[in-house]
């Protein structure tokens, strides 16, 4: 504990451009987390990157969880600088607010040349939240979400139920980060110049004009459909299942409700897999 106490008092005196013993660590543990997770990243790997005795942890951060929430503070901030979230005023376009929510969004997840490991780890943390971005969510992701929340309200035609509201919000996200998620399948199933991928502009611009139009046409008539005919009921996969119209099944002869999905057609019993494409031709 003393060792620690007096190197990070050394470099303390080393002069302002020195970072500390404590800076040295979190800065040496980013990345190291964001490549490992928490659990398979070890202290002596941080200690050793960071030029710092193993004792220096417990000095400064009380263990290794205390490290990894400061680490998660230190991602935000550093990619708050690299990617701010964007400000509008009231009197923009919906449309223009929602291509600068999902502008900061894609460049926060995919451009990891410039916000570097912040991005990697706050990646993984958001796929596996841990109590240390509790307040991270509470701060700023949930703040954040409500924002893209107003945004559709002014976009929908027609009221809309608040579940439904954050169902299009979730699927605005999830196309900003399944092409970060899945990048690499991406690349192997596409038809189109892999590289294709990675031009975050024409990304950008896809997801914005796809959302806009989709939401245009999302009449609260066939999203809540569900909540309001007395024959529909929902089924554990989503499937709407009509209680009145009936067919037969060919197997065993007996009468079984239809199902019908949101835009009406009947279930795919086998659906198309990309992966043979090849294999088609």
């Amino acid at each position: 504990m003393v060792e620690a106490r007096e190197q990070d008092e050394a470099g303390s005196d080393s002069g302002a451009k020195e970072p500390g013993t404590k800076e040295r660590l979190v800065a040496a543990a980013g990345p190291i987390f964001a490549r490992s997770g928490f659990e398979a990243a070890t202290v002596r790997e941080i200690c050793d990157a960071a030029g710092a005795n193993v004792a220096a942890i417990s000095y400064h951060f009380g263990d290794k969880w205390g490290l990894y929430v400061a680490t998660i503070d230190e991602a935000h901030c550093r990619l708050c600088d690299a990617a701010p979230i964007p400000q509008w005023p009231d009197s923009l376009a919906p449309e223009k607010k929602l291509e600068l929510f999902v502008r900061s969004m894609v460049l926060r997840m995919m451009d990891v040349r410039r916000t570097g490991w912040p991005s990697e780890l706050l990646t993984r943390e958001m796929l596996n939240p841990s109590a240390a971005s509790d307040t991270l969510i509470e701060r700023n992701v949930r703040p954040h979400f409500r924002g893209l929340l107003t945004i559709l309200e002014e976009l929908v035609v027609e009221p809309i139920s608040p579940e439904l509201l954050e169902r299009i919000g979730f699927s605005i996200i999830a196309q900003c980060s399944h092409h970060r998620m899945a990048n690499a399948l991406l690349k192997r199933i596409t038809s189109q110049p892999p590289e294709r991928l990675d031009d975050l502009e024409a990304l950008i611009a896809h997801i914005t004009r796809f959302s806009v139009a989709a939401i245009r046409g999302y009449g609260a008539s066939e999203g809540d459909s569900r909540s309001r005919d007395p024959q529909a009921s929902t089924s554990v996969d989503g499937a709407i299942r009509l209680n009145g119209p009936h067919r037969r099944d060919e197997r065993t002869g007996a009468s079984i409700p239809s199902e019908i999905h949101g835009n009406g057609s009947p279930r795919a019993t086998e659906p198309p897999f990309p992966f043979d494409r090849e294999e088609r031709r």
